[in-house]
Formats: structure tokens, sequence, C-alpha cells
């Protein structure tokens, strides 16, 4: 570093010394008595001086003073431009480009300049002539007006230059024989340096954090997935995110060796067990909702039976039948797969997606609320255990889990079979029309309660589950009926062909769509739910995320950054 220095101030100042025998060399024929006749020959009549009044007073060569200088070449037509308007024109300029570039010390590119005089009179214009050039940095140097001063001088700057040239090709020279030096232990130096910085940086972190907090990762595990199926309910499309992440699992060796640059795969690979997981639950819930790419399955039979007669049903396009006398128990796992033909089916679902969707959500955020009361136990925070476990999670479980609680009681209360007028589903009360009514009771001052706020906005947002797993489905059976069943109406041969070009067309719009994009779409708000709604209620989030430290994982990310 220190040679490096001393190089970089030999180089500035060889560049000075350049530039100043420059000047005196080029403004040698500049002070000629012929030029100073030339120079001198202007405009009479103006106020500027007149060639036969130097002439014939020499006293008034005295009296002009001159700067000398280098400037870059390309700002000399501006700088002649300016020097001409801040003295009326009373500065005679004269300029010579050196035929040589010169070396800059600060980037090592050549740079090219020129070499002035300015001839001017009087001590303001002086002051006004060096501010311009310091405006457009020019480099000013001393000029004797005296030929055999310049003489001399130009001596002293050869031998000068001379010196300098031979002490800095030394310390060049010696320069080298350090680097070669350093670049045999260049290796070794790095992966020290490497390993005292990641150190450094490991130290940095330790403050006084709160630590043995819950340790949310165990549950998170299974709770993400799962509100992930929730909203991409589907077995066909779990089935596709599953067999995806095993095949990252079974491979991840292989794969993890690759070194991939692309960002997006590498974060699909680095969460391959929660994607396998995803997949694996959204099986599930498909199986739950009855849903195959937008269509049931008919495992168990319906439970629903056809009472009208043929006829009836050959003349009669929408018929309805009554769950009081048509319907024979409940199917034995998830949907019926009648509700496929139903052309009321979106509100069926409706109601029971939106009725799940606050159900899972008020179970979550009870069991959020109920992981703060171990930290409050493990941290002898008594006060808190009182003042915050207990409100919350009575308000909690008497305000929305008596909602939840109702919805449970409407369904055993109320139902089609009923004999009793007041308890038929007809009678049966709104749950939201009610809750409603409750929020707007004269006495609750709820608005002044910040965690009465956010729960009620918490409980609303996990209706995101209802309105995506709605929004996949409906998705999906509409890419089922403008897609994919153009090629199943076709019973010929020729058609067989046409269903395949249409079946890759509906496989590639499944992929795409249905698992990709609406699979990030579920991911991202899977996430949110977890991050605001559930993990507000007992993580503070202080401190760092804890890395395991290690050095092979440190190098290998500086050799794949380099």
């Amino acid at each position: 570093m220190l040679i490096c220095l001393v190089v970089g101030q030999f180089e500035t100042k060889l560049l000075e010394l350049t530039e100043l025998r420059q000047v005196l060399e080029n403004t040698q024929g500049f002070f000629s008595e012929q030029e100073v006749i030339n120079l001198d020959s202007v405009r009479t009549g103006s106020g500027q001086l007149n060639a036969d009044e130097v002439q014939q007073n020499q006293q008034n060569r005295g009296r002009l003073g001159f700067v000398a200088g280098v400037i870059q070449r390309e700002r000399i037509f501006a700088f002649e431009r300016m020097l001409w308007r801040i003295s009326r024109g009373n500065v005679f300029l004269r300029r010579s480009d050196l035929s040589e570039p010169l070396k800059d010390p600060a980037t090592g590119h050549p740079i090219y300049k020129t070499v002035f005089v300015a001839f001017f009179q009087g001590e303001q214009l002086k002051n006004r002539i060096k501010k311009v050039c310091t405006g457009f940095h020019a480099s000013l140097y001393p000029c004797p007006s005296s030929h055999n001063e310049r003489e001399e001088m130009v001596k002293g700057v050869h031998t000068r230059l001379q010196d300098l040239k031979m002490v800095l090709n030394q310390t060049e020279d010696h320069r080298r024989r350090v680097l070669l030096n350093v670049s045999k232990e260049l290796a070794k130096c790095s992966i020290m340096v490497s390993k005292m910085k990641a150190i450094y940086h490991t130290l940095n972190l330790f403050n006084m954090d709160v630590t043995k907090k819950c340790l949310i990762g165990l549950y998170t595990i299974i709770t993400f997935p799962f509100l992930f199926a929730v909203m991409f309910g589907d077995l066909g499309h779990g089935l596709i995110l599953f067999l995806f992440g095993v095949w990252m699992v079974t491979n991840e060796k292989k794969l993890g060796a690759k070194k991939s640059d692309n960002e997006i795969w590498n974060i699909f690979f680095g969460g391959r067990y929660i994607i396998m997981f995803m997949g694996l639950f959204s099986m599930y819930t498909g199986f739950i909702y009855n849903d195959v790419f937008s269509k049931s399955m008919n495992i168990f039979g319906s439970k629903w039976k056809n009472m009208y007669n043929e006829s009836t049903v050959e003349h009669n396009e929408n018929l309805q039948l009554d769950p009081k006398t048509d319907a024979f128990g409940a199917y034995e796992m998830g949907l019926d797969p009648i509700w496929q033909l139903g052309s009321n089916k979106i509100i069926f679902l409706n109601g029971v997606k939106m009725k799940l969707s606050i159900i899972l959500g008020v179970l979550h955020m009870i069991f959020g609320v109920c992981m703060s009361i171990f930290n409050f136990v493990h941290f002898k925070r008594s006060a808190s255990i009182v003042l915050e476990f207990l409100p919350q999670i009575l308000f909690l479980c008497l305000l929305f889990g008596y909602m939840v609680f109702m919805m449970f009681f409407k369904f055993v209360a109320y139902s089609a079979d009923a004999t009793s007028q007041p308890q038929t589903a007809g009678c049966a009360p709104s749950i939201l029309i009610m809750f409603i009514n409750m929020m707007l009771f004269k006495s609750v001052t709820i608005h002044t309660i910040e965690y009465v706020l956010s729960t009620i906005s918490h409980t609303a947002s996990y209706l995101r589950l209802w309105a995506l797993s709605l929004a996949h489905a409906q998705l999906s059976e509409v890419l089922w009926n403008m897609v994919l069943q153009l090629g199943l109406k076709s019973t010929t041969y020729t058609g067989s062909i046409g269903l395949f070009i249409i079946f890759s067309f509906w496989a590639a719009l499944t992929l795409a769509i249905l698992v990709m994009m609406e699979g990030l779409s579920a991911f991202l708000h899977t996430l949110r739910l977890h991050w605001v709604e559930f993990m507000s209620k007992f993580y503070e989030g202080l401190g760092y995320p804890f890395q395991p430290f290690s050095f092979k994982l440190i190098l290998e990310g500086e050799q794949s950054s380099d």
C-alpha cells in the first residue's frame, strides 16, 4: 500500500515536471521580439494595444503581464472564449497543442493537453484570468520572461526529470518484485481474510437479544402447508406439486452440486421440503373438496337420489332435489360428487368455504395467543399473563369463539328434515348479521382498543382462504369446460388427434396458471397469514435469524460471487 502511494506521488510529480518542460519549450517563440510585435498588432482606437506603440516605447512591454500553463485540449476553445469575455478583448492568448499525450497518474489513461500563454495588462485582469484557469482546471507554471532564465530553467527541469524517471523505474521494479512474492501467497491470504471477516461479522451480531423463545418453526412446518392447501386444494394440482417436491428431495445432492445462478430455481430448490408438504396437503384438501382438475370422484356413491321419473327428467332441463326427501345421510369423506352437476354449486361452496376459513382462522389465532403464555411463564412475566394473555384469550374465545360455536350450533339445531317449523333450514339466522349487530352494540367501545381492531381485521383476513380456494376451483373448471371439453366432444378417429393437441394446451395452461401462478399466490397469502395474523400474537422478532457458522459455506459463497 505504501509503495503504491509513493509511486502515485512520483507519477504526479513526473506529470508536473513534464508539463513545466513543455511550457518552457513551447513558449520560446512566444517571447521573441517579432512575436511580441505580432501579438501587439491588434485593433487601434478602442483602448487596445498598438504594435507601433510597442516598438516606439519599450517601457510599455515591461508593463505587460502573462500567465503560462497547460489545459486539456477539449477545454481550450471554451477557455479562450471565456478569457475574451471577461477581458472584453484585452487578453491575447497564444496556444500550442502537445504532439504526444501525457499519462494521467490517477487513471493511467492518456490525456491530450495544450500549452497556453495569456498576455494582459493590469493586476485586476490577472486575478480574473487566474480564477478562470482555476475554474477550467488549468495548471499554471512559473515562466521567466528572460530568455536566459528560461534556458537555465529548462536545463534544471531536464535534470530533475531524468532523476525522477530513474527513481520511478527503480520503484516499479521493487513493486513488481513485492507483488510477485505476494502473488504466491495470495490464495492463502484471501482465505485467511475471509475467515477473519466472517468471525468478526458474527461477533458483531452479539447483543442483548431475547433468547430461548418459542420455536415457531416446528409448528409452521405443519400449519403453513395446511393453510396453503386450503386455498390450493385440488388433488390433481397437488399431485403435480408433490411430485415436483419429491423429485427435488430425492436428487438434492446432484442438484445442489450444480451451483446454479438462477435465482428463481435457487428459491424453489431451497424450499423443496415445504413444496413437497404443500403438494401432499393439497392432495388431502383436494380429496376433501372432491376436486380433481375441477372434476369430482364418485368413490362411495352419492347420497342424493333422483326421485323423478324418466319422462320428467327428459322434458325438464332444470330440476331441484329436496334435501328432506332426496338426501339419505352424509357422504363418507368430503364433498358429495352430486354437487358437480348442480347449477347452485358455487353458492353452496361459497358458504362452506367461507365458514371453513373463519373456523380455521380463529383456531389459528387462538393457538398463536396460547403460544405467548409459554414465553411469559419462561421469562417469569406474571403481569403479562394477567394483563395481556387473559384479556386476549377471553376476547378471542368469547367473541370469535362464540361465532364459531354458533356456526356449529346452527348446523345442528336447524335441519331440512325438521318437523318443527322454527327449526327448519329456512328459519336459520344469519351468523354474519348477528356478529355485526354485536360489534355495533352501543356500549362496546371497540375502536379504542388496538387489539380488538387488529383481531377483527385478522379474522377478516383469513377469508382469503375462502376466496382463493373458490377462485382456484372456478378457474380450474373454466379451463376444463372451455379448453379440454372441446376435444372430448368428438367421437371419431380424427377427433383423437384434436384431443391430443387440445390436451397439450390444457396441460400447459394448467401448469402455468393453476399450478405455478395460483400456487405462488397461495404461497404468498399463506406467508402473510403466518407472519401477520399468527405471529403477531406472540412473536417479538428481535435479534438476527440464526445461521450456523461454517467456513465452507462462507468460502463457497465468495467463490460463487466472484
